[in-house]
């Protein structure tokens, strides 16, 4: 590999640990909270009600099979792309390319979150989108360094 190929590599393994920091910690978030997932607790959603944020139409949804199953399905696939991160980083500390498939699941994934959240959650949806950019940039550049290795081959 020559030197730009070597840089945009350490692009890759850079972009790829930050996801892989923030899927790990927000895999360990998304497990402290599957008892309220199942059984989310009334009184933290009147809160938000008084404060006029639409608490209680959030918790009748939050109650909801498809918001359960919506929730435990995410965590279930924030470990699977956690697993990618980490064969990712394997691959990388060898100087060898990883697969872009994780990165084009995670943009994926995080716009049919986006879609799902605009039907269901339209009192979080600002915040929601905001999250859903900011989280898309990440494995972008990881592709955009993935094209740079490649295309210098």
């Amino acid at each position: 590999m020559n030197e730009r190929q070597l840089n945009a590599l350490k692009g890759v393994k850079t972009w790829n640990m930050v996801l892989l920091v923030f899927g790990a910690i927000g895999l360990v978030i998304s497990l402290i909270g599957i008892p309220e997932i199942l059984n989310p607790t009334r009184e933290n959603y009147v809160l938000l009600e008084e404060l006029g944020m639409g608490g209680l139409a959030a918790y009748e949804m939050m109650n909801t099979p498809f918001y359960k199953g919506y929730s435990l399905v995410s965590i279930l696939i924030s470990a699977v792309l956690l697993v990618f991160y980490i064969k990712a980083h394997s691959t990388i500390k060898k100087e060898k390319l990883p697969s872009d498939f994780p990165y084009f699941l995670t943009i994926g994934i995080q716009l049919i979150s986006l879609i799902i959240a605009f039907f269901t959650a339209r009192q979080t949806f600002v915040i929601t989108l905001i999250v859903t950019i900011i989280y898309c940039i990440l494995p972008i550049l990881v592709l955009s360094n993935l094209s740079k290795v490649e295309s210098n081959k």
